[in-house]
């Protein structure tokens, strides 16, 4: 069954308000411990509790752009009617896909490895992907978190996905937040903790700024991935223009 742009849309916001609820409760009571631990030790353990923060972001990260890639799939779209850059990263897996079930490393290979029929069934394949509805299996698995969701990270996903990450960009700014210095403090203060280079105390003033901007940042991809969803740019031509 094939979704509207405007239903496909609507299933992605309810979806991640879900993933949102739940990542922003998780935070909300990360405060509670806080407080309910004496004063002396609240330091140490902002500190302690700072990795789960990054948790959330990651989390939710990959929850909203693998939804994100699920609601163009019901689209039932296919390959040239989706945003070219989203396009470009399917056929790239795809053609992956394809070469590694039939055992060949690079495209010049199938003239020297495969015989006539083995070629044939190839192209054959790849002519099927191109006829049918863009399919984005297990969507989570699309999304490419490296060892930790910084700016280069994100960066690279939106470009694969075809999102304006400008626009993220300037949407934190309206609420002064620079998006590569912000999320690389996160990123740095969890590392700096997670692998054991320091255990340093976090005191209020560190912990609300990471914890807000954590929230902010959520917000506002979820936000730019609903209105590339609902605005139509999703796809290779914007109904809107």
């Amino acid at each position: 069954m094939t979704t509207t742009i405007e239903e496909s849309a609507t299933t992605f916001l309810s979806s991640t308000d879900q993933a949102y609820a739940e990542c922003a409760n998780g935070i909300s009571n990360l405060d509670k411990i806080i407080v309910s631990v004496s004063s002396r030790f609240s330091g140490m353990t902002r500190g302690y509790l700072l990795p789960i923060i990054y948790a959330y972001w990651e989390r939710f990260f990959r929850t909203v752009f693998a939804e994100y890639l699920r609601c163009v799939e019901l689209m039932r779209a296919d390959l040239n009617a989706i945003h070219p850059n989203l396009a470009q990263f399917r056929l790239r897996r795809e053609l992956n896909e394809i070469l590694k079930r039939h055992s060949i490393k690079q495209l010049q290979e199938i003239s020297s490895t495969l015989d006539i029929e083995q070629a044939k069934a190839f192209c054959e394949n790849l002519a099927d992907f191109f006829k049918l509805p863009i399919v984005f299996a297990d969507s989570t698995n699309w999304i490419e978190t490296e060892s930790n969701v910084n700016f280069t990270v994100l960066e690279s996903n939106c470009k694969n996905f075809g999102i304006d990450i400008e626009s993220i960009k300037n949407r934190l700014a309206e609420s002064k937040i620079t998006l590569y210095s912000a999320l690389k403090q996160l990123v740095d203060v969890r590392n700096q903790i997670s692998h054991g280079e320091t255990f340093k105390d976090i005191d209020q003033d560190e912990w609300e700024t990471l914890k807000n901007f954590t929230l902010t940042v959520m917000t506002t991809v979820q936000l730019e991935l609903f209105e590339t969803l609902r605005n139509g740019r999703c796809l290779k031509i914007d109904p809107s223009a």
